[in-house]
């Protein structure tokens, strides 16, 4: 009898375990895929922005860190192709503070004057981290025309990939 209970308790606490599991995974899945309604401002043009502005259009978002030569590689890359994205508006959003992302783009010579669909953002990390996953740096999300998750880049990725993320399907 003392047997068939310690297995019956046994087969229990292993199917919670499962059920808890599963739980786990489909909210792991579905969370943050939606882009966050939040405005941050633009620290070159002083000018607020609201994410989700402009539903019908698609929203790049590379997250970046000015102490990061990979970073800058995509914050060139991205600026200067901004024109094969006119359609897009593209977010470069860093936890440093706004001197240190200023310094870092005029430091390395980088125009963002030649496209008026880029935004330069300095956002307190709680923000960043409270409403994405907390990003690697660099790290590229974009978001099609309903505001959804299609494509996350870390690291390495080409103009290419992230133009063909951007048309539409």
């Amino acid at each position: 009898m003392k047997l068939k209970s310690i297995i019956l308790i046994g087969i229990i606490i292993i199917l919670a375990s499962i059920v808890i599991l599963l739980v786990v995974i489909v909210n792991k899945k579905s969370e943050k895929k939606e882009l966050p309604v939040i405005t941050l401002t633009d620290i070159f043009q002083n000018k607020s922005h609201t994410l989700t502005d402009n539903y019908g259009q698609f929203t790049i978002i590379l997250f970046f860190d000015p102490e990061c030569d990979l970073c800058k590689d995509k914050v060139i890359l991205l600026s200067e192709n901004c024109n094969l994205l006119k359609n897009t508006r593209l977010f470069m959003i860093s936890v440093a503070p706004k001197e240190a992302i200023i310094s870092f783009f005029t430091d390395n010579n980088i125009n963002i004057n030649i496209c008026n669909n880029i935004f330069i953002i300095s956002a307190f990390e709680e923000i960043i981290s409270n409403k994405f996953e907390y990003p690697i740096f660099p790290s590229i999300y974009i978001y099609n025309e309903k505001n959804v998750l299609i494509k996350k880049f870390n690291y390495s990725v080409k103009i290419d990939e992230i133009i063909n993320s951007t048309r539409n399907k």
